[in-house]
């Protein structure tokens, strides 16, 4: 399948709305939650930000991790609760879960004996199991959960692993290995209501490939690095590319749809065409 500009193309020279989070720090990490967007900063804040969605203001902030937040996502249901809510981890060992109305911790997790860096967390479709991946022989672990039994992982060596979870034996809990050839830095499930199912990943060489692109003389695709990738029930896989020029392009795997956007961290509200990017600025 090839990728085709679309006819109904749109070019945005900038934001709709911009904030600033409040400190001399960089934006790593985006989420959203009913009414607000949440921004985990940098050094020296750590902290994490809520603003308010319609008009970017700062609500209110939470504590974060100490050394440093290393992961942010939203979630529909933990421990039983259907709520959407901000978990994260941290560089303490922690995984917590955010109550914005009271601006602390709801749920507090962390590892028996000797705590070790989380680089990263998710939770399983059901909110009854949280996974988070550590540092181990300095192979770094990237962690996903989509089915209530699967666990997608990748790291340092290439590999991008399917284990069965619920498998104590760690030797018999694979189901599938891919190998990229360089170091993984993202990966994550295509939705099964998409055309086709299955997993994308991308390396720390800033590759990544899917399906071939078709584009005009007029218009080159120039692609440098992978921003994100954000899967939808509704559309399956969207995918935004960045280039040195400073352009991001948005696509749909299986569609022809072909816009332009922006920059670094990104964001999509589910239900919404909106995205949401964060920059290196703090911004």
């Amino acid at each position: 399948m090839s990728l085709l500009e679309s006819v109904t193309l749109i070019e945005h020279t900038k934001p709709l709305k911009s904030s600033n989070i409040p400190c001399d720090a960089y934006v790593l990490a985006i989420a959203a939650i009913p009414s607000y967007y949440a921004a985990s900063a940098s050094a020296p804040s750590h902290k994490i930000y809520l603003f308010d969605q319609s008009s970017l203001r700062t609500s209110q902030s939470f504590q974060g991790h100490q050394g440093g937040t290393t992961s942010l996502r939203a979630i529909d249901s933990l421990a039983g609760v259907n709520k959407r809510v901000v978990i994260s981890s941290g560089k303490d060992g922690v995984v917590r879960a955010w109550d914005d109305r009271t601006g602390a911790a709801a749920i507090e997790m962390k590892f028996e004996g000797k705590q070790k860096a989380l680089l990263s967390c998710d939770v399983s479709s059901d909110g009854l199991t949280v996974a988070a991946g550590t540092e181990l022989q300095q192979d770094d672990a990237l962690i996903v959960y989509w089915s209530h039994n699967l666990l997608l992982s990748g790291s340092t060596d290439g590999l991008v692993c399917v284990s069965d979870a619920e498998e104590p034996d760690e030797d018999e809990a694979v189901l599938h290995v891919g190998n990229l050839g360089s170091s993984i830095s993202q990966a994550g499930w295509i939705p099964c209501r998409a055309a086709r199912t299955g997993l994308w990943a991308a390396t720390d060489m800033e590759t990544f490939s899917l399906c071939p692109s078709v584009h005009t003389q007029a218009r080159t695709w120039i692609t440098d690095y992978l921003i994100g990738c954000h899967p939808s029930e509704e559309t399956g896989l969207s995918v935004l590319v960045g280039s040195n020029e400073r352009v991001l392009l948005h696509f749909i795997i299986h569609s022809t749809l072909l816009t332009t956007l922006t920059l670094e961290v990104t964001l999509r509200c589910s239900g919404t065409q909106i995205f949401t990017t964060a920059l290196r600025l703090g911004l």
